[in-house]
């Protein structure tokens, strides 16, 4: 993705992959002003782990995942999800009996 600052400079943003297997991948994204033949970073650098289930494919594509990289994240992970999505409203109904049965003691 490239933004354009002024006429002279540009921000450009870079994408790393680290630890890409078949059931997770981890994103590095990070900006940087370039000038010429500088290159400057901006900011710190953002990291973001994805599963390869069927909401951490979604999050690739919402999180603006440049389509080369989420292809090649695909072409290892195949066509079908390896994770199962955990489901978090589960989580918050054990929460909610465990505090019910603490206040009952």
């Amino acid at each position: 993705m490239i933004r354009a600052i002024t006429s002279n400079s540009e921000i450009h943003e870079i994408f790393r992959l680290d630890d890409l297997n078949q059931n997770s991948v981890s994103v590095k994204r990070q900006s940087f002003l370039c000038q010429g033949d500088e290159r400057s970073p901006v900011g710190e650098p953002h990291r973001r782990a994805y599963t390869n289930s069927k909401i951490g494919r979604e999050m690739l594509k919402e999180d603006g995942i440049d389509d080369n990289f989420i292809n090649a994240i695909l072409a290892i992970w195949g066509e079908i999800p390896t994770v199962e999505d955990y489901d978090h409203s589960e989580e918050v109904e054990i929460d909610a009996e465990v505090e019910a049965e603490a206040d009952a003691d």
